[in-house]
């Protein structure tokens, strides 16, 4: 078998490896940022709306209660990820607050 050393790799392949792998984290936290950001976006008003529906709703089931809880539970997480949209934006911003570290902490737990 021929060893790895008998056949150099192309330059280019490696230089464009290593460029791609300086970018991954750069644009990570920014990817993350907008994916949150249209979670936010879409999922509080949908499930306030979805709220009202099952608010309105005369039935007193116990699948209703269900719901109710489920959307007001999704309804919590949507806006508590507004804290981790500010945190990728500028790292850090959670740690200099103890009180919105350990309240956002205790949602997200949730």
């Amino acid at each position: 078998m021929a060893d790895s050393a008998e056949y150099p790799k192309s330059p280019g392949t490696v230089l464009r490896k290593a460029a791609v792998d300086d970018l991954i984290p750069e644009y990570q936290s920014t990817l993350l940022g907008t994916l949150s950001i249209l979670e936010v976006l879409l999922g509080v008003p949908l499930n306030v709306l979805v709220l009202i529906f099952f608010l309105q709703h005369s039935s007193k089931s116990k699948s209703r209660f269900l719901y109710l809880c489920i959307t007001s539970v999704d309804t919590v997480m949507c806006c508590s990820l507004l804290f981790q949209v500010a945190n990728f934006f500028s790292p850090g911003l959670l740690a200099q607050n103890l009180t919105v570290c350990t309240l956002h902490s205790m949602v997200w737990a949730v």
